[in-house]
């Protein structure tokens, strides 16, 4: 697959060599809770028959006292990627699936580059492929032949769903990554709360296509779903293009509200500007944009294209 080709894994190599230089030893233990297995923390006296391998000869040197490194024990660092496979992430140039895939990708290899445990989950309407737990770089290239046999499913997404499923296997907690389009406000902000409650910590990364955040369409259209195949036809103006979006930033805006508030990291492309539409065309037909009907009005920006009418 193009999206991880040999070409792009060259550049996640290049990028953990840079992420290991500015990492230090300390910097090291802290991210994601990651290994060394053993961190040496606070020095004791030197008692006979300890190992003279620990004893910290730099200190002994400026102090004149022969002391020992204690070790202490560091948790295995565990990551979990939720990859959103519904069939909205088929659309965009390149396809927001592609997108995910490299995200995932990209995370799970600095991960498994610093010997962290990695699981990586495909989800729509509940989870529907699992990696299972990976470690080691020698695990990167089952990593990316999982994320290529992704493909996006039919039907609805429901992140609250998936993370019901996922916290009744009883993994042990850790940073969560959830990587979608984020058309499903009501499941989205639900299956945040359930990962929070049960001690993971998500981050949110918000993969949306340019033609969805600031269509180019003017006139009689027709927008389809792809998840549910439902249409409407509709007859769009320069006014109502800028509040769609208005309405699509307002949507983004509430999810960084959302992640603020309860402190889960965001990532995000730059809002549009939104003040004069962009240059349209005519299109008697247009049927790439998520109108998902199940939703309630305003809560997503899709749904909202029934306002504009």
């Amino acid at each position: 697959m193009a999206s991880l080709d040999d070409t792009f894994l060259k550049r996640l190599e290049y990028w953990a060599q840079v992420v290991r230089g500015l990492a230090g030893a300390e910097s090291r233990a802290t991210l994601w809770h990651s290994p060394p297995r053993l961190c040496w923390g606070t020095h004791r006296d030197y008692s006979p028959g300890d190992d003279f391998r620990h004893v910290d000869w730099r200190i002994c040197a400026r102090h004149d006292e022969l002391l020992t490194r204690r070790a202490g024990a560091v948790p295995d660092g565990r990551l979990y990627v939720f990859v959103d496979c519904s069939q909205s992430m088929s659309l965009g140039q390149p396809a927001k699936l592609d997108v995910a895939r490299q995200i995932a990708a990209a995370v799970g290899y600095l991960a498994l580059d610093r010997l962290d445990q990695v699981a990586v989950s495909g989800f729509a309407d509940g989870i529907v492929a699992d990696s299972g737990p990976l470690r080691g770089k020698s695990r990167v290239m089952t990593l990316v032949r999982f994320l290529e046999r992704l493909s996006p499913r039919p039907g609805g997404t429901n992140l609250a769903r998936a993370a019901s499923d996922w916290v009744r296997r009883g993994g042990r907690p850790g940073p969560v990554v959830v990587v979608g389009d984020l058309f499903h406000p009501g499941d989205l902000f639900r299956g945040l709360g359930i990962l929070c409650e049960h001690g993971y910590r998500p981050h949110l990364v918000h993969v949306y296509d340019a033609a969805e955040a600031s269509p180019r369409m003017l006139g009689e259209v027709e927008l389809q779903d792809p998840e549910t195949g439902e249409s409407r036809t509709t007859t769009i103006t320069p006014r109502q293009s800028i509040r769609y979006r208005q309405l699509f930033a307002a949507y983004c805006q509430s999810i960084r509200t959302f992640c603020n508030r309860h402190r889960i990291g965001h990532v995000a492309p730059p809002p549009a500007p939104v003040a004069q539409p962009p240059p349209a065309v005519q299109i008697p037909i247009q049927t790439t944009l998520k109108v998902p009907a199940s939703a309630q009005p305003g809560a997503a920006v899709p749904q909202d294209c029934e306002r504009l009418r």
